[in-house]
């Protein structure tokens, strides 16, 4: 679907770089570039409006309560408001993932083995809870709070919620929230797995050759094909409403309203814009 020709995005910038991971704010789009340490902002047309160094090695992005986050391997945390400083939130160990929370974000750490969710807001860092499992990220929908890894998917914003897992199978990412529910890879390749966090209800989809990454939006789930080098836009209910051949690995996926951004950090290094018109339910 769609005759519009992808075109490549801040070429100059990451020549040399790597553009790990993506999000957008409702206005701009925020690019990690892990290999050279610095966070971009794009105007949704493309063009580069900021350059902006993380001072350690960037391994998790996100975009909550009006200021992009920025998690390090250094035990910080950054906060990066639309105007205004930047400010380093220290933290507990290396993170291992971030989520949007009501005030800040959630953030998951890990330090000689021992393993911290927290909450960091533009007050600081506060510890929430040890989490016993191991634990690979943390996925939200804005209040409530899951950890994900090797032995499923565990609830931790609350004290009721501590327990046994909500699923107990391996996650691992790309991992997403949309539409009421959490979506990852499910048991082939090209399978697209829903979870309901409710109850632990699981139901997979063959939507791809096989996935290579996952990105959300409020009425549907996009999913980048590596097999077909494709990005197929699948609807809450797993049908395939789209698709768009994009000609690199689409790790990395984003769609803002008006166009899809792709990244392949690891082949070619490259971020593309792919501007659409959507035609779909």
């Amino acid at each position: 679907m769609g005759d519009v020709r992808p075109v490549q995005a801040a070429a100059d910038e990451l020549a040399d770089g790597e553009p790990s991971q993506l999000a957008f704010d409702g206005t701009r789009l925020r690019v990690l570039d892990a290999r050279r340490e610095r966070l971009l902002t794009l105007s949704p047309d493309g063009q580069v409006v900021g350059d902006l160094a993380v001072g350690a090695k960037p391994v998790r992005l996100t975009v909550s309560a009006g200021n992009a986050w920025v998690g390090t391997d250094e035990d910080v945390v950054l906060q990066v408001p639309v105007d205004g400083e930047p400010v380093d939130h220290g933290v507990p160990g290396k993170v291992l993932g971030l989520a949007p929370a009501a005030d800040g974000v959630w953030v998951v750490t890990e330090s000689n083995g021992r393993r911290i969710v927290g909450r960091v807001s533009g007050s600081g860092y506060e510890p929430e809870r040890d989490v016993i499992v191991v634990t690979s990220g943390i996925v939200s929908d804005g209040t409530r709070a899951w950890v994900y890894g090797p032995l499923g998917l565990l609830r931790i914003d609350t004290d009721a919620a501590r327990g046994e897992p909500v699923v107990s199978r391996v996650l691992a990412d790309p991992l997403a929230w949309s539409a009421g529910a959490i979506w990852t890879r499910g048991s082939a390749p090209g399978r697209l797995l829903r979870i309901d966090p409710a109850d632990g209800s699981q139901t997979e989809f063959r939507v791809a050759g096989e996935i290579a990454g996952i990105w959300a939006s409020a009425d549907a789930v996009w999913v980048g094909d590596s097999e077909e080098r494709e990005v197929i836009r699948v609807t809450p209910g797993g049908t395939i409403s789209g698709r768009w051949r994009v000609n690199i690995n689409p790790e990395q996926i984003l769609f803002d309203g008006d166009a899809l951004w792709i990244a392949d950090p690891d082949s070619s290094k490259t971020l593309i814009r792919l501007p659409l018109t959507l035609n779909v339910p």
